[in-house]
């Protein structure tokens, strides 16, 4: 008999590609496993996934019926919702009263800055309906060892911690070994990326307008472009690639050698572990939640300001390129042991088995 998971997402639009692809990206080595992937979302055209049986839905109570007339039970079956503070939640509280069990999945939306955005409309709804109702859940996820600690702070011993991982590319990796050094912000254009203190930073660094270094931006507008285009006009050596996708992603991180990710909140930047395993050297903030790296010497720390963005810049700068490309070999290996998506989905199965008592 096949187990089955059913996602809940909020959306899958661009914007929230972090979240439904680091949701579904276990599911074709699931399915070698025998479990059968579901996906429910509100309708779009088009949208499909390797490996996961979309349920594009209108209303989100047809869930309720397209699990009977497909006679996918509480037995075999575990809801996983993602995110907070929308229909996701609500549903899997209501799936899991009926006997369904249930693994909740924040994505990094409790972690600490990013409930104190909005923080009196969030405190009050968090009290009196998410936490509520996450209380119920049978596992709350957490994808890094912060956002765990977090976490258990509320939920106690139902918060395990399961990262995210990738599929891993080929070990030849050929990187540039002249001048321009690439920089990549590889990322949605949203305020906790720190992508506006990036370029100012930039331009208060003497990489700017020089043509031995180039920053490349790519990613899906998320209300900072706005802010960013009078920057970027005052620098000849920035780039804004708009969204990428397959073989231009795939080029834009074979040639770049450097990752720049200085957020102020991350759950855990899937972004991240992809930019390492292409052997980019990454510059990334403490919220990026990502201590392992850290503590292996696999990272550059930057924080979201403008001026100390500056200096880690001109410290990086002082190296020769082929000491960045040896740095970011170490951090492809640091990935390839560590994050890989074999890895995650061995532990995502007994997670499954434990919780339908295979």
């Amino acid at each position: 008999m096949h187990n089955y998971i059913l996602h809940l997402i909020d959306n899958v639009s661009q914007v929230n590609y972090g979240i439904w692809n680091a949701a579904l990206c276990n599911s074709s080595k699931l399915n070698e496993k025998g479990v059968r992937i579901y996906a429910a979302f509100p309708e779009q055209d088009g949208f499909s996934y390797p490996g996961v049986t979309p349920i594009p839905i209108k209303k989100t109570n047809e869930i309720f019926a397209w699990l009977e007339r497909n006679k996918i039970n509480q037995t075999n079956t575990l809801i996983v919702s993602h995110g907070c503070w929308r229909w996701p939640t609500k549903i899997g509280h209501a799936l899991n009263k009926i006997g369904y069990r249930w693994m909740a999945v924040p994505h990094g939306m409790l972690e600490p800055w990013s409930m104190a955005q909005k923080k009196l409309k969030k405190n009050i709804y968090f009290h009196t309906i998410e936490k509520p109702l996450l209380k119920k859940a049978d596992i709350i996820r957490a994808v890094s060892k912060p956002e765990r600690m977090h976490l258990m702070k509320v939920f106690d011993s139902k918060v395990l911690h399961i990262p995210n991982g990738i599929n891993p590319t080929s070990d030849s990796m050929s990187k540039p070994t002249e001048f321009p050094l690439r920089l990549l912000f590889m990322a949605r254009l949203h305020h906790k990326k720190g992508i506006v203190p990036l370029l100012e930073g930039w331009l208060q660094s003497p990489l700017a307008n020089n043509a031995d270094y180039m920053l490349q931006i790519a990613g899906p507008d998320d209300g900072e472009l706005i802010k960013m285009e009078p920057l970027i006009a005052q620098c000849s050596n920035v780039e804004y690639l708009g969204a990428v996708y397959n073989a231009q992603k795939d080029n834009l991180l074979s040639q770049s050698h450097v990752y720049v990710l200085p957020s102020y909140s991350e759950g855990f930047p899937s972004s991240v572990l992809e930019a390492m395993d292409y052997g980019l050297l990454p510059l990334i903030s403490e919220g990026c939640n990502f201590p392992e790296a850290f503590e292996n010497n696999c990272v550059v720390e930057v924080k979201p300001n403008a001026a100390l963005i500056a200096e880690t810049l001109i410290e990086i700068s002082k190296w020769p390129i082929k000491t960045v490309i040896e740095k970011g070999r170490v951090s492809k290996d640091f990935v390839a042991k560590n994050y890989t998506n074999d890895i995650v989905t061995n532990q995502l199965y007994e997670a499954l088995g434990r919780l339908l008592k295979r």
